[in-house]
């Protein structure tokens, strides 16, 4: 506003103001679906455009109208911390410090303290500010975790077959970082109520859920190219994220809503997409275009996989 450019946010109050005068419309349109005055779908298409208007504004950096040079520069900054922190971890590995002094000074110091400082200013209006030391903060946490488990010699790295990231991280140590985060997650998404750390949540419960089948052979299905196991074993991944979604729905949490069944879908696809290589697909279910590939010099199992992907 001082710099002489359009105001586009909305203050909270005109937000409260607005869902109340939104009640007794939407209370109508209930009403008249009860009397069977409107047909399900009619009263469904009038509430979805009232529930438009209730949509909390996203604080994602690239939908925003103008990017000022001070936010740009915020941004920034916490892309460079975590080039700094991932350095860092970096040299950590290579033996050329060690201790847990430097970690608590380097990580996770700046995490406690930028949390902090993010919730005031979450507290104070700034919002959108507030994300982006929340971000900043959140991507320090991993490499801080990583970096104490070595240095407390707890879930060491064995070097087997199973380990997912041989001689480098225990599958063990990989649950633990990944459910931490993925806690710290959740609290972030019900903190700010935003689409931003809901949608970081998916990804976060996401390598959770990878580092827990490490326990049910997912480096054995990787290194056997049984990428039809992997999809099979990703269905309640994606069926957890409908879950999600329709309790954001129906509780009218928009901020957790859409981020779930997006990722429901990715998730879905993907898994639908795997398990269609090789054949694998069609194998199950007894079905094989592979008479069809007789006299071709190609892999007799493409045409399954073409079909299986394109349906």
């Amino acid at each position: 506003w001082l710099d002489g450019r359009p105001v586009t946010a909305r203050p909270s109050v005109y937000d409260d103001t607005l869902s109340r005068r939104l009640q007794p419309h939407l209370a109508e349109i209930r009403e008249w679906a009860r009397l069977k005055l409107l047909w399900p779908h009619e009263a469904e298409a009038l509430e979805n455009q009232y529930r438009r208007l209730e949509v909390r504004e996203e604080e994602w950096l690239l939908r925003s109208r103008g990017l000022p040079l001070s936010q740009i520069s915020l941004y920034l900054g916490a892309v460079l911390l975590f080039c700094g922190a991932l350095f860092y971890y970096i040299v950590y590995l290579n033996e050329s410090v060690t201790g847990i002094s430097g970690p608590l000074v380097f990580l996770a110091l700046p995490f406690a303290g930028i949390n902090v400082i993010a919730r005031r200013l979450y507290l104070g209006e700034r919002q959108s500010v507030a994300v982006a030391f929340h971000l900043a903060a959140v991507l320090l946490l991993p490499l801080f975790l990583l970096t104490a488990l070595e240095e407390a010699g707890w879930w060491p790295a064995s070097g087997d077959d199973a380990e997912l990231v041989t001689d480098w991280i225990s599958n063990r140590r990989l649950q633990v970082v990944t459910g931490i985060t993925t806690a710290w997650g959740v609290t972030l998404a019900l903190l700010t109520r935003t689409v931003t750390f809901s949608a970081y949540l998916m990804v976060l419960a996401t390598a959770f859920y990878l580092a827990v089948l490490t326990d049910f052979g997912l480096t054995t299905w990787l290194a056997d190219a049984r990428f039809d196991r992997l999809g099979l074993r990703l269905m309640p991944l994606a069926l957890a994220f409908v879950a999600c979604g329709l309790y954001g729905a129906r509780f009218r949490r928009d901020w957790l809503a859409r981020p779930a069944f997006v990722a429901a879908a990715l998730v879905l696809a993907f898994a639908l997409e795997i398990m269609a290589l090789d054949g694998r697909a069609m194998a199950w279910l007894g079905v094989t275009l592979q008479p069809l590939m007789a006299g071709s010099e190609a892999d007799p199992v493409v045409l399954d996989t073409a079909v299986t992907m394109a349906l």
